[in-house]
């Protein structure tokens, strides 16, 4: 008897986009709130490939209660999921005007 063997398969994962590099004022596509201060912005026109350049963008004088990390079992501090909630209503899907500082 013969054994079989299947050719190996394997998995990988999407990668990631590259973050970009954001120019010191612009225009930019609100994708993603991260938490009360932190916030992923896109370029509004994608790239011929397809792709759109990710930049991860912070808010400066804000305060902020921040998120628990899960795997480093922190939780959340009070508010901080509240502040996430309110921003993303706010932000998600709309174009903002932004500065580098």
């Amino acid at each position: 008897m013969t054994e079989q063997t299947t050719p190996a398969t394997t998995h990988t994962r999407p990668s990631k986009p590259a973050l970009a590099v954001l120019p010191k004022t612009g225009l930019a596509l609100v994708k993603q709130v991260l938490s009360g201060d932190t916030i992923i912005l896109v370029n509004p026109s994608s790239k011929p490939d397809g792709s759109t350049p990710e930049a991860l963008f912070t808010l400066t004088n804000i305060g902020c209660p921040r998120q628990g990390v899960a795997r480093a079992g922190t939780a959340d501090e009070p508010g901080a999921h509240a502040a996430r909630m309110y921003l993303r209503k706010m932000l998600i899907g709309k174009t903002v005007k932004f500065e580098v500082r």
